[in-house]
């Protein structure tokens, strides 16, 4: 049986990335950012490409049925918020990220004050919400599903758990999330990377 729940906190991720932080540095060109946001229609399936950034406004979903592809050397970046203000991307269950960075061009998530040339202190945090991934394998709770810790309880595509072990939400590799980790109530926050009910078949390096 799978966990109930897995966390990376961006303490933990860190140690994974910090021999990425030198390989993106590209200044911080408003005039080439995508302000992407989710009225419930999720990202849809489609392709976000390095050669421009993007900004995440609130919760965006890539939801059941869609895939989110994300080259490698693409910044995506939080809009910096609290509470109902906080941003996130999030995977609901069905939907899957193909997010292949390189060793040497990673994807980085990262809040939207950073211009990934020292604006930000590296040991900043909580500055947004993060990634998460939620997927339809087997859970320890009695009805097989639970919600998400950070979504909000009237969000139905918070839900996660099933009964598919091999369930595929996708591929993170090379990915370097930065400055993530919000409080959205006491006891209620979302956490750099966050993982719920993931399938074995996803790939995270």
């Amino acid at each position: 049986m799978l966990t109930h729940r897995i966390f990376i906190s961006f303490a933990l991720l860190i140690m994974v990335v910090t021999g990425l932080s030198s390989c993106r540095q590209s200044p911080f060109n408003m005039d080439l950012v995508e302000t992407i946001s989710d009225q419930g229609g999720g990202t849809g399936t489609t392709t976000w490409s390095a050669d421009k950034d993007y900004l995440l406004e609130g919760f965006v979903f890539v939801n059941d049925g869609q895939i989110l592809t994300i080259e490698a050397g693409t910044v995506i970046r939080g809009r910096t918020g609290q509470g109902s203000m906080a941003s996130a991307l999030i995977v609901a269950r069905g939907g899957r990220i193909i997010a292949e960075g390189k060793s040497d061009n990673p994807i980085i998530f990262t809040a939207d004050g950073d211009d990934l040339e020292g604006s930000v202190p590296v040991e900043a945090r909580g500055l947004w919400g993060g990634v998460i991934i939620l997927g339809n394998a087997t859970i320890n709770t009695e009805t097989g599903e639970d919600l998400i810790e950070g979504i909000p309880i009237s969000e139905p595509r918070g839900i996660y758990g099933g009964n598919d072990d091999d369930d595929n939400s996708g591929i993170l590799r090379y990915v370097s999330v930065r400055h993530g980790g919000t409080n959205i109530g006491e006891g209620n926050e979302i956490n750099g990377l966050t993982l719920g009910g993931v399938g074995r078949q996803t790939i995270i390096e």
